[in-house]
């Protein structure tokens, strides 16, 4: 588990990769607590059956701190907008003393990001919502049907762009690009009875909801960061890997995920 991703809702986001790309064989790298964990939790009648293999983990490794895996989350980051870091190596001779020496020098990035504005009001900026923590902040109880158990992890909601304090917070955020999604276009039997009215119409909170349902099931399109947000022009500037037109206008903000470019 590179990520780290062995307890808590790590261990979750762990057990949702496995049944959702249908993994047949999981191997663990000396980890027996984790190991012993995911074999109670895919048992010899799990089907389709999951295989859980311990090995031995070489001498000499130790797991990485959280410092250290900013560092490779940051550098993977950089990565994706600028291709990897590549040095062309160099050899100079000296005929007096037939000596030499060698140096690298960086060569120009493979990629080239682009800086792109968007009208506040022409996208949709969405973040998970934790229900736990916001019924604990709200002063609210959870109940026993929604304990943390029963808490969706994949819960949406909309970022209120009015709120100043909520805009000064996404400077720097890393957001995934949603490939865009219609909640009028599902149908009836995937909606539950509250949202499917007899008219056949849905009320703006229920197709928000329905909306964002549909956007949590979608594919990524891609990832960008957001670079400043203009309150008074009412625009918001993202980097992206690319030019032109962004192919959605739904973006999902990371909670915990800010990369500064340097």
């Amino acid at each position: 588990t590179s990520a780290g991703l062995d307890s808590g809702s790590g261990y979750e986001v762990l057990l949702s990769t496995i049944r959702t790309l249908r993994a047949d064989v999981v191997l663990v790298l000396g980890h027996d607590r984790l190991t012993q964990q995911l074999k109670a939790a895919f048992p010899p009648t799990t089907y389709p059956p999951v295989t859980v293999i311990k090995l031995p983990r070489s001498g000499g490794v130790v797991n990485r701190t959280p410092t250290t895996r900013r560092i490779f989350e940051s550098r993977k980051i950089r990565q994706y907008f600028y291709g990897p870091k590549k040095y062309k190596a160099s050899v100079v001779t000296n005929d007096e003393n037939t000596s030499s020496s060698s140096s690298t020098t960086p060569i120009p990035p493979a990629l080239k990001p682009f800086l792109t504005e968007v009208p506040l009001d022409k996208i949709h900026l969405w973040k998970f919502v934790d229900d736990i923590s916001a019924s604990t902040q709200s002063g609210g109880m959870v109940p026993v049907v929604g304990s943390a158990q029963d808490a969706d992890p994949t819960r949406l909601e909309r970022v209120d762009m009015s709120i100043e304090s909520e805009s000064k917070t996404l400077l720097h955020t890393l957001a995934a690009l949603m490939h865009q999604t219609d909640a009028t276009t599902l149908m009836p039997d995937q909606l539950t009875s509250d949202q499917f009215t007899s008219s056949h119409a849905l009320d703006d909170q229920t197709l928000e909801k329905t909306e964002a349902k549909a956007i949590a099931a979608s594919n990524v399109a891609g990832f960008v960061v957001i670079q400043s947000v203009d309150m008074e022009r009412n625009t918001i500037s993202f980097l992206a890997p690319c030019p032109g037109k962004l192919p959605s206008t739904n973006l999902i903000l990371s909670n915990s995920i800010k990369w500064m470019d340097s």
